[in-house]
């Protein structure tokens, strides 16, 4: 073999290594992927959350650290950590490095923002003392009423109470009730008013006068419920009175519809948190599915390149 055939192959053989070396893939730079907002419903003033980082990358040679203000973590440096977020905004950074046997230290980092929201109405209950005024003689009786709270973030005393008003089912001055007038006094509408005076009277054709004491409650967030405390003056009590008994019966009979009434009023808003917090639990499923198939996807394409 000649000299010249041996010094080609010898070249041709230098460069196909040379491109074999040129050719081979760079080791893969570290990233750092997150969604961008995590929004969770408070309950007992804060969130469980649990983050989601497995769209990084991972693996060997490559340490995962979240950090965020004022935040534990159960395991900061797992792909996907839980801990305890307030109400509010809680800004998150995940940094993913690479520390190489050789070469330069990499990493790279991405924020997300934990959200923290508080949606749900109050629970509320207003019950009058005494809610039946008895008898009917046209004094003024003071009626004070407990407001009972219970909301999904905020403690009792957390939220604010307003009187809105307090109404009578009759006029003041009306047919058979003692030619008496402001029926109603001492309520502030507008204040956090438990304490007022209403008359025991009614009107003497009429079935039972009913005073309505109307309250808004709203939480730190907003949310608002309102809830009605009822005092019943009935039109007899019959017994010794001489009344008759079916004016009696009448009486109890709305007595029980207005406690009723207040104790639909409280369930009514204690479903409605229930169920809220069904239909958020439900979304959360939805949506960690939805971010398990956008991962997936995600690794797909990135082995297609």
């Amino acid at each position: 073999m000649s000299s010249s055939l041996l010094k080609a192959r010898s070249i041709t053989g230098f460069v196909l290594a040379a491109a074999s070396i040129v050719a081979a893939p760079a080791a893969a730079a570290p990233e750092a992927i997150v969604e961008p907002e995590v929004v969770r419903e408070c309950a007992n003033g804060e969130a469980l959350v649990t983050l989601d980082g497995t769209g990084s990358t991972l693996g060997a040679g490559f340490s995962l650290l979240w950090t965020a203000p004022g935040i534990v973590f159960d395991d900061p440096t797992s792909a996907t950590p839980t801990a305890r977020f307030p109400l509010g905004e809680t800004p998150v950074t995940l940094s993913v490095t690479e520390t190489p046997a050789t070469g330069p230290v990499l990493t790279d980092t991405a924020t997300l923002l934990v959200i923290v929201e508080d949606t749900t109405p109050p629970a509320v209950s207003a019950t009058p003392t005494p809610a039946i005024l008895w008898p009917p003689n046209h004094r003024l009786e003071a009626v004070d009423v407990e407001i009972t709270v219970a909301d999904a973030c905020d403690p009792p005393d957390h939220v604010a109470v307003e009187l809105l008003d307090v109404e009578s089912s009759e006029p003041d001055d009306g047919t058979g009730d003692g030619h008496t007038t402001n029926d109603i006094q001492g309520a502030e509408p507008g204040t956090d008013d438990r304490s007022f005076a209403v008359r025991a009277e009614r009107a003497g054709p009429g079935r039972g006068r009913v005073y309505t004491a109307t309250y808004r409650v709203t939480d730190g967030s907003g949310n608002a419920t309102q809830a009605r405390a009822e005092t019943l003056v009935p039109h007899d009590q019959g017994g010794g009175s001489g009344g008759d008994p079916d004016d009696l019966e009448e009486a109890a009979q709305q007595a029980e519809a207005a406690a009723a009434r207040a104790e639909a009023d409280y369930e009514a808003a204690k479903a409605a948190l229930a169920q809220a917090k069904a239909d958020l639990a439900l979304r959360k499923k939805i949506a960690q599915a939805a971010r398990k198939e956008a991962q997936r996807l995600r690794r797909a394409a990135n082995r297609a390149h």
